[in-house]
């Protein structure tokens, strides 16, 4: 972002500290956009990308930062969009322990006789033979020989590598579900992290209340946490999930775990329901929606349940800070927010808050 005749610019692909001639792109009238056409003195923080389609590819955008910078950059954004916080509140951000090789499922892009990721705002197709986002066995299983044949071999244009729990290489089409195919976080390294967080952030609050009161586990996916919830605090666990196949999942390990209980439905639909009066006031509801944040519907159900606490996750920065103020004029006190950097090389950022009713 730069500044010119006392508008914004924003010009993809610099770095803070650069100094550039630009040529403007789109002028409104409190913001422009622009492109770089000459790099005069790079920015101190400016290091030599791995990748060599990197700018041409839409899949990262800061991979020519030093991940110490992109670290500092993100906490001050996250600082700009919770600033309504209290002082005390908000942690900075937790490093990634791979800032390379941290995702276990990629998704490309499968034509005749190459395969890629999508050119930024094209339909166009970057061929790769390899990412150094991806774990070490999907990125050396795209330079071999034989990817582009395993990947036609789907019969789909749009297919998905990734590694099963147990560390299988798996190619499929997009959409395709298998029994090992649902891994619930892209970056385990990071997901054992924010699952610590959890447990942390959950421990004093059951310590003195009833263990015979059940937590809410509100788009549990497979069970990223509900599993661990039931396991360390031995309480009941109730997780509500939309995905059919994620819950078909879940099940085939719940069975032994008695107090634990999948309920496939939409989380709006299961708060508006009869049964979800069985959990007002309960100790502790878990909410990790998709990017879309918590919906005036969940929210209404929320306020109707009035748990004593809520763990909130959220990967979109923008809806969560939404959701964390909406959740105050609910009357919540927002007690943390632990951001996590769970995709280097990028501008996505993971936050965890602690809401309890006061």
């Amino acid at each position: 972002m730069g500044r010119a005749e006392g508008k914004v610019f924003f010009v993809p692909w610099t770095a803070p500290g650069d100094v550039l001639t630009a040529k403007v792109t789109l002028s409104k009238k409190n913001y422009g956009e622009a492109e770089m056409v000459e790099l005069l003195r790079p920015s101190p923080h400016r290091v030599k990308p791995l990748c060599p389609v990197f700018g041409i590819c839409g899949g990262c955008r800061f991979q020519h930062i030093s991940y110490e910078e992109q670290l500092r950059q993100k906490d001050l954004y996250v600082q700009k969009a919770l600033r309504f916080l209290p002082e005390g509140v908000l942690e900075s951000i937790r490093p990634c322990p791979r800032p390379f090789h941290y995702r276990n499922r990629i998704q490309l892009q499968v034509r005749a006789h190459e395969f890629g990721f999508l050119k930024m705002k094209s339909n166009e197709v970057v061929p790769i033979d390899g990412c150094p986002l991806a774990e070490e066995p999907i990125d050396r299983f795209l330079g071999t020989a034989e990817a582009l044949s395993a990947l036609k071999k789907t019969g789909a244009s749009k297919v998905e590598v990734s590694l099963s729990e147990k560390g299988r290489l798996m190619v499929a089409a997009v959409g395709a579900t298998t029994e090992e195919s649902r891994f619930s976080q892209v970056n385990r390294f990071q997901n054992d992290f924010l699952i610590e967080t959890v447990l942390e952030w959950a421990a004093p609050l059951l310590r003195e209340s009833s263990a015979a009161s059940p937590l809410l586990d509100l788009y549990a996916g497979a069970g990223n946490f509900t599993f661990p919830l039931h396991e360390k605090f031995d309480r009941p666990v109730v997780a509500v999930e939309l995905s059919r196949p994620s819950v078909q999942k879940a099940l085939q390990k719940a069975s032994a775990f008695p107090k634990m209980r999948f309920i496939q439905n939409d989380v709006g639909d299961f708060l508006n329901s009869a049964e979800a009066k069985s959990f007002a006031e309960t100790d502790l509801v878990l909410t990790d929606p998709p990017r879309e944040g918590l919906s005036h519907e969940v929210l209404s159900g929320l306020e109707r349940l009035s748990p004593r606490a809520l763990i909130h996750i959220g990967c979109h920065l923008m809806n969560f800070a939404r959701d964390l103020q909406r959740l105050k004029e609910l009357g919540y006190e927002i007690k943390k927010v632990r951001p996590l950097d769970m995709f280097p090389q990028t501008d996505h950022v993971e936050l965890v808050a602690l809401v309890v009713r006061p």
